[in-house]
């Protein structure tokens, strides 16, 4: 505080500093201090008190009950419903303290007679003797403890791999686009369209059926759509049912149905050779499958191929994981439930064209997932 300040009080100030006979403060309903002596303000009542001792932290925690910890072999209390107490404690845990404390009392017992019949061991030798054995036990905790911790590391690593891994698939799905014809049965014309995210599989499906139904369903071949002379056919055909069948519902629809058996034609280059040559196959339920996805995937499809490929890593990343059954089952029914049941049925289709994709879900038992739940 400067010389010469002035500090406002509705109090008294009593008392008098004294230096080479002169008075610093002088009594009134104002104070006059001087620089120095507002130091002496201070009152020492107020500050923080000296600690009674004063050392350095020299203890350690015993190995063994890091390892306890770390194994919750200590009970542990948790909170339960209403506020009761319950102690949690694995089955396993009282095994392994029970055998290692009776091992290490059984051998400390029994060597310590031993000496002391036999060798005329003094009180020293038998200290050193328990010094020894306990340094060697707590060197075995120290081990199991570092083991766990690093497979408790490794595991941690793992799901965080395998969540990243998940994410990136839902970034790949949400950036699906689809450009796909299709004939209205409003408006009787073809109209395109355009799908986003998980909207493509479910087109995929209905798509890879109807290039099915289209090779294998049919008696014949249907034709292709001409973009030339369609409307004009169309025109054609709704006057003649409109003349001759009193616009039956029934009539017009089938139209519709064999004008879009045109357009899936035409829109996946189904030529009257290629029908000939896939009829061979006619039958066999797999073959028709992996023919009819195929062409899906050539001519429209090819933006999952990626995701296809991201996939296989996912899987390949579980089938190569050390895991118990019941923990790999948990992972797998989580990438599932990521799935909607359309994207589980293109990714089954998709592993009939590919054998090592097939063996994959084989082993993590998804195919029989994806057959019982679409009811393939």
């Amino acid at each position: 505080m400067p010389s010469g300040c002035v500090l406002a009080t509705s109090l008294y100030w009593y008392g008098a500093l004294y230096g080479y006979s002169a008075s610093y403060i002088r009594i009134g309903e104002s104070v006059h201090i001087s620089a120095w002596a507002s130091t002496l303000l201070v009152q020492l009542d107020w500050a923080m008190r000296r600690p009674r001792f004063v050392g350095r932290v020299t203890g350690r925690i015993p190995r063994f009950l890091l390892f306890c910890r770390q194994l919750k072999l200590v009970i542990s209390p948790i909170e339960g419903f209403g506020g009761k107490m319950e102690k949690v404690m694995p089955r396993l845990s009282y095994i392994y303290m029970a055998l290692i404390f009776s091992g290490a009392t059984i051998i400390v017992v029994s060597v310590g007679w031993i000496g002391a019949s036999n060798l005329s061991w003094k009180w020293e030798h038998y200290i050193g003797m328990v010094t020894a054995i306990a340094t060697f036990v707590n060197a075995v905790f120290l081990y199991i403890t570092l083991n766990h911790q690093d497979r408790s590391f490794k595991h941690e690593r793992f799901e965080t791999t395998f969540f990243n891994l998940l994410d990136q698939r839902r970034k790949i799905v949400d950036a699906f686009s689809m450009f796909c014809p299709e004939w209205d049965n409003v408006s009787h014309d073809k109209v395109n369209k355009i799908y986003q995210g998980e909207a493509c599989f479910k087109v995929a499906a209905r798509e890879v059926q109807w290039i099915r139904d289209n090779l294998f369903g049919h008696a014949s071949y249907c034709g292709m759509l001409d973009d030339k002379t369609f409307e004009t056919s169309i025109e054609i055909e709704l006057e003649r049912i409109h003349d001759e069948l009193n616009d039956d519902a029934c009539a017009i629809q089938k139209m519709d149905e064999e004008f879009r058996c045109c357009l899936i034609n035409q829109t996946y280059k189904i030529t009257y050779d290629f029908f000939n040559q896939q009829r061979a196959y006619k039958g066999d339920e797999n073959k028709e499958i992996k023919i009819s996805l195929t062409r899906f995937i050539w001519i429209n499809g090819m933006f999952m191929e990626h995701y296809f490929r991201h996939l296989k890593q996912i899987l390949k990343f579980l089938a190569k994981r050390q895991l118990e059954k019941k923990e790999k089952e948990y992972y797998v029914d989580f990438l599932l439930s990521q799935m909607t049941r359309y994207e589980m049925r293109i990714v089954y289709y998709y592993s009939l064209t590919n054998k090592s994709y097939k063996e994959l879900l084989d082993k993590l038992g998804i195919v029989e997932y994806i057959l019982y739940s679409n009811k393939l």
